[in-house]
C-alpha cells in the first residue's frame, strides 16, 4: 500500500516536472535590459512585522517635459493607519527638497540637487529608517539627511510603499508618475516586485514554481502521515507526554485585550513601561528607580496613604544616614518624575511620613486593572476573559526578587487562584469547556502543581472530544509532581475525572 502512494507521489512529480524541462529545452536565454517602474508595494502591500530596522535602496530619475514634480518617493503605514510620507518637491528651477510628513508634523529638506540632475541620470536614494530610535536617514548622492520622531516604533507591523504606486488601479501606475524608480532593494527582504528587468527568462520562474509545488505536495503527504502516526501513538498510550498545542489551540480563543494603545505598565511575564507613543522605555529605569517606582505603585495600592517614609529608607537607603537618605529619595523620585513624564498622567504625593503616587486613567496599568477586577463582587464574561488574558501573558514580575516583594506576590497569586476556581463554577462559565482550559491554565500558570486545574482542564477537554490531550496533560502533572514531591501523584486519572 505504502509503494503504490510513493508511485503516485512520483508521477505526480513527472507529470508536473516533465513539461518544465521541454519548456527549458526549447527556450533560449535573453538579454537583459532595465526596465523602470513608478511605483511598487512592498511586502504585496500588506503588513509586516519589523524588529528595529528597514534599509531601503532605489535609482530614482525624472521624465522630461514638466516644469515642476511633485512626487512620491516613500510611504510607511502601520496597522493604525498612521503615516510617514516622504515627498520630492521641484519647483521650476530651483533645487530639489523633500518633504517629510508624519502625522502633524511637516519638515522641509533641501536636497541641493536640480531638476536637470534628475532628468540626466538616475541618482541613489537609501533609507535607512531606524525604529528603536524612531529616526530616517535619507541619503541622496552626496547628501545625508536626518529627521527625528516620526512615530516608529520597534518590533511593530508596516507595510511600505515606494513611488506613486497605486494599490485600486495598478494597470496605472506607469502612467500616474513622472518618477521612474530601479534597482530597488530592501534589508529585510521584503520586495514584492523582485523582476524590474525586460526579456526576464521565464522558463527559470516555471522551473522554481513547478519544483516547489512538488515539494509542497511531498511535504504534505510527509506530514500528513506523521501526524496520522503521532494521533494513533496518543490514542493507544494516553500517557505519553506529546505537546498539546500540536493538536489544539485553546488561547486562539482569547483576544489580546491586555494589549492597549496608549501609554502603560505591564507587571505581569515582565515589567514593561510604554510612554505615550507607545515606546518601550523600560531601560531608562536604573535598577533602584525600577524598585522605587514599584514600591511606590504596590503599597499605593494597597494602602491610600502609600508607603512610610521610614519603610522606604529601611528597604532602599539602609545604610544612609537621615538626612543622606532624604537627600537621596528627593533626587531618585525627581529623576523618576522625569521618565513618567513621557508616560502619561500621574502625581507623587509626598509629607513627611508617606509618599504615595496616583496613576490617572490615561495610563493602563495591567496590575491596578487586575485588582479593580478582584475587588468587584460579581464579573461578567468579558471581564473574565480579560482578567484571564492578562495572567495568561506570565506570572507576576518573575524577574523581581525583593524580599519585600514576595508578600505581594503571595496574595496576589492566592487571590487570582481562587476567584479564578470560584469563577469557573458559574453556570454560563461552567458549560464553556474552552473558556475553562484557559482558565485552568491561567491557574497553572500562578501554581503549576494546582490540582483543581487539573479536574477542571481534564473535564473540559474530555467534554470536548479531546480525551486524548487530556490524558496527555494528566500525565505531564503527574510527572512534574513526582519530581517536585519525590513521590508518585495519588490520584489516577479516572479518579481526578470524577471530581465534581
Amino acid at each position: 500500500m505504502i509503494f503504490k502512494k510513493y508511485i503516485f507521489c512520483l508521477f505526480i512529480f513527472l507529470f508536473f516536472f516533465t513539461p518544465a524541462l521541454h519548456i527549458f529545452a526549447q527556450d533560449e536565454p535573453e538579454q537583459k535590459s532595465t526596465n523602470y517602474i513608478s511605483g511598487t508595494a512592498l511586502n504585496k502591500n500588506r503588513f509586516f512585522r519589523f524588529n528595529n530596522d528597514i534599509k531601503l535602496a532605489f535609482d530614482a530619475s525624472l521624465q522630461k517635459g514638466y516644469e515642476q514634480y511633485l512626487e512620491y518617493l516613500l510611504r510607511i503605514t502601520d496597522i493604525n493607519k498612521q503615516e510617514i510620507n516622504v515627498i520630492l518637491s521641484i519647483q521650476n528651477d530651483s533645487s530639489g527638497e523633500l518633504l517629510i510628513i508624519s502625522k502633524d508634523k511637516l519638515s522641509r529638506r533641501s536636497l541641493g540637487i536640480l531638476k536637470e540632475d534628475f532628468q540626466k541620470e538616475s541618482l541613489p536614494f537609501s533609507f535607512l529608517v531606524d525604529l528603536k530610535s524612531d529616526q530616517m536617514t535619507i541619503e541622496v548622492k552626496d547628501t545625508v539627511l536626518i529627521e527625528n520622531r516620526l512615530g516608529l516604533r520597534p518590533h511593530a507591523d508596516y507595510k511600505i510603499v515606494l513611488g506613486a504606486f497605486d494599490n485600486k488601479s495598478r494597470a496605472n501606475q506607469h502612467a500616474a508618475s513622472a518618477l521612474r524608480l530601479s534597482n530597488i532593494s530592501s534589508d529585510p527582504d521584503i520586495l514584492e516586485q523582485k523582476e524590474i528587468e525586460e526579456g526576464e527568462n521565464s522558463t527559470l520562474l516555471w522551473i522554481i514554481v513547478i519544483v516547489v509545488l512538488d515539494i509542497f505536495i511531498f511535504a504534505y503527504i510527509i506530514i500528513r502521515k506523521r501526524k496520522q502516526k503521532k494521533l494513533r501513538q496518543i490514542e493507544n498510550a494516553g500517557e505519553e507526554d506529546v505537546d498539546e498545542d500540536i493538536v489544539f489551540h485553546p488561547e486562539a480563543d482569547i483576544d489580546a485585550i491586555a494589549e492597549v494603545d496608549k501609554s502603560a505598565v505591564f507587571l505581569f511575564k515582565q515589567f514593561e513601561v510604554l510612554d505615550k507613543d507607545s515606546n518601550d522605555i523600560s531601560s531608562r529605569f536604573t535598577p533602584l528607580l525600577k524598585e522605587l517606582f514599584l514600591l511606590l505603585l504596590l503599597y499605593s495600592q494597597k494602602d491610600s496613604k502609600g508607603i512610610t517614609t521610614g519603610l522606604l529608607k529601611e528597604i532602599l537607603w539602609f545604610d544612609k544616614e537621615q538626612q543622606s537618605a532624604n537627600n537621596n529619595r528627593a533626587v531618585n523620585i525627581g529623576k523618576l518624575k522625569g521618565i513618567l513624564d513621557t508616560v502619561g498622567g500621574y502625581e507623587i504625593v509626598t509629607n513627611p511620613h508617606n509618599i504615595r503616587i496616583e496613576i490617572k486613567d490615561d495610563i493602563y496599568c495591567d496590575y491596578v486593572r487586575i485588582l479593580f477586577l478582584l475587588r468587584n463582587e460579581s464579573l461578567n464574561k468579558p471581564q473574565i476573559m480579560e482578567l484571564v488574558s492578562v495572567v495568561r501573558r506570565g506570572s507576576f514580575l518573575p524577574e523581581c526578587s525583593y524580599e519585600w516583594l514576595d508578600p505581594f506576590k503571595a496574595e496576589i497569586s492566592d487571590k487570582l487562584i481562587d476567584n479564578l476556581l470560584n469563577l469557573s463554577e458559574l453556570p454560563n462559565i461552567k458549560e464553556d469547556d474552552r473558556l475553562l482550559v484557559q482558565i485552568a491554565d491561567t491557574i497553572f500558570n500562578l501554581d503549576s502543581l494546582n490540582e483543581s486545574a487539573l479536574a477542571m482542564k481534564c473535564i473540559a477537554l474530555t467534554n470536548m472530544g479531546k480525551r486524548s490531550i487530556a490524558n496527555s496533560s494528566y500525565s505531564r502533572f503527574a510527572k512534574d509532581y513526582e519530581n517536585m514531591y519525590g513521590t508518585p501523584f495519588p490520584a489516577s486519572f479516572s479518579e481526578i475525572m470524577k471530581v465534581p
